[in-house]
């Protein structure tokens, strides 16, 4: 074998930490617990969040919120709690440094693009369309809806 390859091949690899197989075991039963209690509060969250938001918006006023961010202030102190992925720590390489994007900042980009189309006017024929479609399906609705006369021959 050649210096340089055996240098090479000599080259400590980064490679993850070893853990037992009871380790792997526990992390495994106590990450599907934890799958469990965060997708149930995710189930409880959203319905919680949706009324919330909703009286949020119904409150007089222009300071409107707080009950929704009461919710949302809620759903991240139980996230923390959770902590869904701990075991990940166990298994940290320096690879685990390359920055995956959050998804607030993709749904930021999203927005960002959408505002920029909208200012440009690209949206107005879409809206056209859509309200034209909206106006379309609403006629046909009360095309469809018996008169009180209609309701008087069938009772008969």
């Amino acid at each position: 074998m050649s210096e340089a390859h055996q240098s090479e091949s000599t080259t400590p690899v980064e490679t993850a930490p070893s853990v037992s197989k009871s380790q792997l075991v526990r992390d495994l039963i106590v990450f599907q617990f934890k799958l469990f209690i965060d997708g149930l509060r995710d189930v409880i969250l959203i319905p919680v969040s949706f009324v919330a938001g909703i009286l949020s918006l119904l409150k007089p006023g222009k300071d409107a919120g707080s009950e929704f961010y009461e919710v949302v202030a809620f759903g991240k102190q139980t996230e923390r709690s959770i902590n869904l992925f701990e075991a990940s720590e166990r298994m940290q390489t320096s690879s685990d440094n390359d920055q995956i994007p959050e998804l607030d900042g993709l749904v930021s980009d999203v927005e960002r693009y959408m505002r920029d189309q909208y200012d440009k006017g690209q949206f107005d024929g879409v809206r056209n369309r859509l309200q034209g479609l909206i106006d379309t399906i609403d006629g046909r609705v009360r095309a469809r809806k018996p008169t009180d006369s209609d309701r008087d021959e069938s009772s008969s």
